[in-house]
């Protein structure tokens, strides 16, 4: 055992490292409408288990109830515009393209790892 301990919550680093996880395991697979509900559905997950936002709400019900979280503006700003994308191509794009996927995908792993920046 060291002399210091470990910062950060861990229980959050355990949601946060198997969200990270689950997207590089999608990121592997071939690409079609049923990826995108996937990280979808991998993204409502973490928002349930880290700010308890229920994973049947519709885009304005989780703006409405992001907002009224302590969260740092910046997360809320690239988590918001993160569902967005993700929503917009589900449903507006049929054949959504692997370029559209890895964009989204990057970005969702962009918004895991800066919920750990602005927790520490």
């Amino acid at each position: 055992m060291g002399l210091f301990k470990k910062r950060g919550n861990s229980e959050t680093d355990k949601v946060r490292e198997k969200a990270l996880r689950e997207i590089n395991k999608l990121k592997k697979e071939k690409v079609s409408s049923g990826s995108f509900q996937k990280l979808n559905e991998i993204l409502r997950k973490f928002l349930a288990e880290k700010y308890k936002v229920k994973q049947s709400l519709t885009i304005e019900e989780i703006r409405v109830k992001i907002k009224n979280k302590k969260i740092k503006k910046e997360l809320k700003t690239e988590l918001m515009a993160l569902v967005s994308n993700i929503h917009y191509i589900e449903y507006n794009k049929p054949n959504p393209s692997r370029k559209d996927f890895n964009t989204l995908i990057k970005k969702a792993q962009s918004f895991l790892r800066s919920v750990k920046k602005y927790e520490a």
